[in-house]
């Protein structure tokens, strides 16, 4: 089957349709749009499941008249593709269980299906201006200083602007998801001239790079020793954590540059593994070059990348010459990508390359003490301690449900058990590290993403001492070091299922990875009832 082939192939094609049919905004959709969707939906699951031809016809069919006709009759359709997504993936499920059909392949593909689902459903239904980082408002001829209107103008004018960037705000960011969604929107607006400013429909693009940076970092966990019931329960993991949720829907480059820092570990690795052939390393440095592009911060993927380029020059003593070449050729193609736009800056305008504009909008900490923002994880008002922030970001960005009695208590849980996680993982890293030393197995590729966590983590610390405000404590900037805690909380996970003593607390590792997921799942599907009650206020 192609999509068992071609996964990523298959999810683009996904995507493409869907731009034109789900325009990116539930209220923009019609009866016979949300039929096409929902039957979409419901055939690719009769796919994965391995019906017959006749019975995905006749699933697809079903599922798009019900739907259609009972769009008629609704005026919200965010109900229909929450609930009835979530219930036609938890069906297939079922089906696959009962048929005994339910393979590790098959278990995959539906989990993955079931994040992509959700960060659809999540874009679908959060607007353009509902839950953004420093996005700011897209307005017909007015080019604001934030990510709106950088895309704006770039779409007007074809190109980015020709001044000093410290004037700009936001616009002090390389170009490439500016350009990418200024020339969408440009092409979007030749297809469909009558929704010409449906900005709405760049939450696509987001989207598939949040489902691409979730895909490849089970992708990464999936080349390491793991046991098949693991790797699942990782993935299940990741495809309901809410940074990838959350992140499909933002407009910012946040997303964009994540993904192809993952791109970068994730072909590394697989040039390592395979003979060092050629393709795979120029796939990372296509990967950095175009990721520096978007978010100079990329760079920090040197560090696991250039661990693992390392090895080999080490093992031949420097005498390789066909190894000085691919180095060579990985320099030539991620410099030029990367380093032209502060390059630019700095020669036409002095401005250095490692320029950042102290937020102008946000309340600054530097009242409270080191010993505060390091250590006080009980900081009640979650806006000055930084792992508390760190933990709380990572699950509702920098939102606060607690105004809400149902979605405060939801979000409590969330929290409690994601924090749970987290020392878990802290734990696993470290078990994990000393497993790979005493058994030399993928010790490379361990190391790598150690120096990435630790690199990562010390980085974000002296950002969120040198600009004291709430927003530099976003988990969105140290993303990556996602795949080292799964993977690490992985083989933690492992070592206690084996251990002869008891069974106990391999299970309730497991009820509390399947618990979280369940959990965000369950939030993310109905925040936007949260959403009506809050704008009724």
């Amino acid at each position: 089957m192609f999509y068992e082939k071609h996964p990523v192939l298959f999810v683009l094609g996904v995507m493409v349709f869907l731009i034109f049919v789900a325009k990116g905004e539930t209220m923009l959709m019609k009866p016979l749009d949300l039929a096409v969707v929902m039957a979409l939906l419901a055939g690719v699951l009769a796919m994965f499941t391995d019906m017959s031809p006749k019975s995905v016809a006749a699933v697809t069919l079903a599922v798009g008249f019900v739907c259609g006709a009972s769009g008629m009759f609704i005026s919200n359709y965010n109900p229909m593709l929450t609930i009835g997504g979530g219930a036609l993936i938890a069906g297939a499920a079922v089906y696959a269980a009962v048929t005994r059909k339910a393979d590790h392949r098959m278990i995959i593909t539906l989990i993955m299906t079931a994040g992509f689902w959700l960060m659809f459903c999540y874009a679908q239904y959060t607007d353009v201006t509902l839950r953004q980082n420093d996005v700011g408002h897209f307005v017909e001829g007015i080019f604001d200083p934030h990510h709106a209107g950088y895309i704006s103008y770039i779409r007007h004018f074809g190109w980015i602007p020709h001044a000093d960037v410290r004037e700009m705000d936001q616009w002090y960011h390389p170009p490439l998801h500016h350009l990418i969604c200024a020339y969408f929107m440009r092409g979007y607006g030749l297809i469909r001239p009558s929704l010409t400013d449906n900005y709405e429909v760049l939450q696509l693009l987001t989207t598939l790079y949040s489902f691409l940076a979730m895909f490849f970092t089970y992708k990464i966990i999936d080349m390491f020793d793991l046991e098949d019931r693991t790797k699942e329960l990782m993935a299940l993991f990741l495809a309901a954590f809410p940074i990838f949720i959350i992140n499909a829907g933002e407009l910012n480059n946040d997303i964009l540059s994540v993904m192809f820092f993952v791109l970068s570990i994730y072909f590394i690795f697989r040039w390592f593994h395979e003979d060092l052939k050629m393709i795979y390393l120029v796939g990372s440095a296509i990967a950095i070059g175009l990721g520096m592009m978007t978010k100079l911060s990329v760079w920090m993927a040197a560090i696991p990348v250039g661990t693992v380029l390392l090895v080999p020059l080490i093992r031949t003593k420097g005498k390789s010459l066909k190894l000085w070449g691919q180095y060579g050729i990985f320099a030539l193609i991620s410099f030029p990508l990367g380093l032209w736009f502060p390059l630019r800056n700095l020669i036409g305008w002095g401005v250095p390359p490692t320029y950042i504009p102290v937020p102008f909008y946000d309340e600054s900490l530097e009242k409270y003490s080191v010993w505060l923002r390091l250590f006080d994880v009980f900081d009640n008002s979650g806006y000055y301690n930084i792992p508390y922030f760190a933990v709380w970001s990572a699950v509702f960005d920098d939102d606060d449900y607690r105004g809400h009695m149902f979605y405060g208590l939801l979000s409590f849980a969330v929290f409690v058990l994601f924090a749970i996680l987290v020392i878990l993982a802290f734990a696993g890293i470290v078990y994990m590290t000393r497993r790979m030393f005493s058994k030399r197995r993928f010790l490379v590729e361990v190391i790598a993403l150690d120096l990435m966590v630790v690199t990562e983590l010390i980085s974000y610390t002296i950002f969120c001492f040198r600009f004291p405000y709430i927003c530099t404590m976003n988990f969105r900037y140290i993303v990556p070091v996602t795949i080292t805690f799964v993977l690490g909380a992985g083989y933690l996970y492992e070592r206690l299922k084996s251990s002869g003593k008891s069974k106990l607390p391999a299970a309730i590792v497991r009820v509390l990875f399947v618990g979280f997921a369940a959990l965000s799942a369950v939030f993310y599907l109905s925040l936007w009832g949260y959403d009506l009650w809050y704008n009724s206020l």
